[in-house]
């Protein structure tokens, strides 16, 4: 009897169908920064290298400084001034040196006449006075000395920086420097240049100037005058006829 009962199904459970796999999904591009930010890209910069035709051509083509040449003549003053540096300043010792020694030689001939509660004798006046007159003479010789110093350390007059070097002579013998560096060509064509600029006179036709010889220049430029004048005077002639 137990047998006859209906017997309950039990539904196998359905295997699950696999899902197709998806596709791979590409990364998104790089974005590339605007045209603006170039300065903060590194890439961006770089060394361009030149090729071996490009270097031969620039090699071939620099210029040759060693070749250029000054266009106008260099002053003449600044190389004479330095010149006289060591002159000048021996020969402004010397001049200060002599005028101290004046001044101290007038003063002390000039105290007995006017400190003195009794009148000096007449011996006494002749001795104040050779200290006197020694020590007027004395200042003035420093002063011409001093002064042609100046003449030499300011390429000034040429005249007199000769004559403080003559001065100069006595009593240190600091004259003699002076002189030999006054003769030098290369100081005298600074005396003769003008302060305003250089001039084309070479150092022989300045040593001629200063002797008051002519130069080459003032022979050509008297050429060239009598030439014109010889010139003119026929002209002249033939208007008279």
């Amino acid at each position: 009897m137990a047998d006859d009962k209906p017997k309950k199904t039990v539904a196998k459970p359905v295997a699950a169908k696999p899902k197709p796999a998806l596709a791979a999904v590409p990364a998104p591009a790089p974005v590339k920064p605007p045209a603006d930010d170039d300065d903060d890209d590194i890439s961006a910069y770089g060394v361009v290298t030149e090729s071996e035709e490009e270097q031969k051509l620039a090699q071939k083509n620099k210029p040759v400084f060693g070749a250029v040449r000054d266009k106008f003549k260099r002053s003449a003053r600044g190389p004479a001034a330095a010149l006289m540096v060591m002159p000048s300043t021996l020969l402004l010792g010397q001049g200060v040196l002599t005028s101290v020694v004046g001044l101290a030689m007038f003063i002390l001939g000039l105290w007995p006449l006017i400190f003195n509660e009794a009148p000096p004798s007449d011996e006494e006046v002749a001795e104040t006075m050779y200290y006197i007159l020694f020590g007027i003479v004395a200042f003035v010789w420093g002063g011409i000395v001093c002064f042609g110093s100046y003449q030499m350390s300011t390429i000034g007059s040429y005249p007199w920086a000769f004559v403080g070097a003559v001065f100069g002579l006595f009593p240190l013998l600091a004259g003699i420097f002076s002189i030999i560096t006054l003769k030098d060509p290369r100081v005298m064509a600074g005396y003769i240049e003008p302060e305003a600029g250089p001039n084309q006179i070479s150092e022989d036709d300045a040593v001629k100037k200063l002797a008051g010889e002519k130069s080459a220049e003032q022979d050509d430029d008297e050429e060239e005058e009598a030439e014109e004048d010889e010139e003119v005077k026929p002209k002249k002639k033939k208007k008279k006829k």
